[in-house]
C-alpha cells in the first residue's frame, strides 16, 4: 500500500512537472485531428463502426496527455500497441500522436519513454509486416520502409530528452542566480545596514553609559547615518528582486561611510580609483571609532596602483571597521594598514578584544551575527586570496591578501 501511495506521488511530481500550455494545444490539435479523420471515414463509409470506436478511444487516451502526462502516455502506446496488433483501420494521426507520447515521455522520464517507444516500434513492425505504407497527416504523406518510422521514433525520443535536459539546465542556471543574489544580499545586509546600525546602538548605549544627552549635530549625523541604511536596504531589496543589481552592488561598496554625500555624489564616486575608495572609507571608519571612544588610526600606502574601486576590498574594510567598534576594547586601540599594490591589497588589522560582560556594553550576539569574516575568507579563496586570523598575547590580529585586477 505504502509502495503504491508513493509510486502515485512520484507520477503526480512528473505530471506537474511536464505539464504546460504548449503541451495542451499539442495534445489537443493531435486528438482533434485524428477525430476529423475519424468522423471522415464514417461519412465515407471508409471505416466501420467498430474501427471509430477504437478511434474515438484512443482519442481519449491521447486527450488525456494533457492533464496527466505520464498515465495519458502510457494509455496512448498501450492503445496504440493494441490497434497495430489487431490492424485496425486507424486515422492517419495516430502516428503523429503516439510520436508525441514518446516525446513526451522522454521528457518526463527516460525508461519510460525507452519502453514506450520499443513497444510501439515492435507493434508497428508486426501491424504492417507488409511495409507497404503508412499514411500521416490526412494521408497526405507517405511514408514506406523501415528506416523512416525508426528516425521518427527516435528523432521524437532524442527531441523529449534534449528538452529535458535544456530544462534542468535552465533551472540550474535559474537555482544558482538566485543563490548569488541570496548570498549578495546576505553580505550587503551584513557589511552595510547591519554596520550602520551597530554603530547606532553603540553609540547611543555609550551616550547612556556617559549620561550625555546628545547634541543636536549628534542626532543629525546619526539621522544620516540611519538614513543611509535605509537606502543601502532599498539598495539590497533591488538585488533580490534582480532589479539593477550591478548598479546597487557598485554603489554600495563605495564611499558610502561619507556623511552628508548625495546619491548622486556617490554614483560618481562609484568611478574612484581605488586608493581614493580606501581613504574615504578609512577616514570615515577612523572618525567614527573615535567617535565611540577609540585610540587608533589607519595607515594607508599606495602604490601608484591603476585598479577602479573594488566591491571585495570595501566590504572588507566596512567589515573590519564594525568588528572593531563591536568587538574590541576601546581602551587599548587599534591598528589597521592597508597597503596598496599593484597587484594585490594587503590589509592587517590588530586590536584587543573587550572582556565578556563589561558593563555598560551591549551583548555582542545582539550587535553581530558573527558570519562576516568567515564569508570574506571564502570569497577570498574563491579569488586566489588570503585571510588569516591569530590570537597572541590578547591581541587580536587579521591580515588579509585581496588580489587585483588592473588595467
Amino acid at each position: 500500500m505504502r509502495r503504491m501511495y508513493e509510486l502515485r506521488h512520484s507520477i503526480d511530481a512528473i505530471d506537474d512537472r511536464v505539464r504546460n500550455a504548449w503541451l495542451l494545444v499539442a495534445v489537443l490539435v493531435t486528438a482533434l485531428v485524428c477525430s476529423a479523420e475519424t468522423l471522415g471515414g464514417i461519412l465515407n463509409g471508409d471505416m466501420t463502426i467498430t474501427d471509430a470506436i477504437t478511434s474515438f478511444v484512443f482519442v481519449v487516451a491521447v486527450i488525456l496527455m494533457a492533464f496527466r502526462p505520464v498515465t495519458g502516455c502510457v494509455l496512448t502506446g498501450m492503445a496504440w500497441t493494441v490497434l497495430c496488433l489487431a490492424a485496425a483501420q486507424m486515422p492517419s494521426a495516430t502516428l503523429l500522436s503516439v510520436l508525441l507520447a514518446v516525446g513526451i515521455a522522454g521528457y518526463a522520464d527516460r525508461r519510460l519513454a525507452l519502453a514506450i517507444t520499443a513497444v510501439a516500434m515492435l507493434a508497428w513492425f508486426v501491424g504492417n509486416a507488409n511495409l507497404s505504407g503508412t499514411r500521416l497527416l490526412f494521408g497526405t504523406i507517405a511514408i514506406r520502409g523501415v528506416m523512416p518510422v525508426i528516425v521518427l521514433f527516435l528523432g521524437f525520443l532524442l527531441g523529449g530528452v534534449a528538452a529535458r535536459w535544456n530544462h534542468e539546465r535552465s533551472m540550474a542556471q535559474a537555482e544558482l542566480d538566485h543563490r548569488k543574489r541570496q548570498e549578495r544580499a546576505a553580505r550587503d545586509i551584513h557589511d552595510y545596514v547591519s554596520n550602520d546600525l551597530a554603530y547606532l546602538i553603540l553609540r547611543f548605549d555609550k551616550d547612556i553609559a556617559d549620561g550625555n544627552a546628545p547634541s543636536t549635530e549628534e542626532l543629525r549625523e546619526l539621522c544620516r547615518v540611519a538614513a543611509e541604511a535605509l537606502e543601502r536596504t532599498h539598495q539590497v531589496i533591488s538585488v533580490i528582486e534582480g532589479r539593477d543589481a550591478a548598479q546597487s552592488s557598485c554603489e554600495s561598496a563605495v564611499g558610502m561611510r561619507n556623511a552628508g554625500l548625495s546619491q548622486v555624489g556617490v554614483r560618481k564616486q562609484a568611478d574612484c580609483p581605488l586608493a581614493e575608495q580606501v581613504r574615504s572609507i578609512a577616514a570615515t571608519g577612523d572618525r567614527r571609532l573615535r567617535e565611540l571612544g577609540f585610540e587608533g588610526q589607519t595607515i594607508i600606502t599606495d602604490a601608484g596602483t591603476t585598479a577602479d574601486c573594488s566591491v571585495l576590498v570595501a566590504g572588507l574594510l566596512e567589515e573590519l571597521y564594525g568588528n572593531v567598534a563591536k568587538h574590541a576594547d576601546p581602551a587599548q586601540g587599534y591598528v589597521m594598514t592597508v597597503g596598496i599594490g599593484t597587484d594585490a591589497v594587503r590589509v592587517v588589522c590588530t586590536d584587543t578584544p573587550k572582556a565578556m560582560g563589561t558593563a555598560g556594553d551591549m551583548d555582542d550576539a545582539a550587535l553581530s551575527s558573527g558570519t562576516g569574516l568567515n564569508r570574506y575568507r571564502r570569497l577570498l579563496e574563491q579569488q586566489n586570496g588570503v585571510l588569516h586570523i591569530e590570537m597572541q598575547d590578547a591581541e587580536w590580529t587579521l591580515s588579509a591578501v585581496i588580489p587585483l585586477t588592473t588595467h
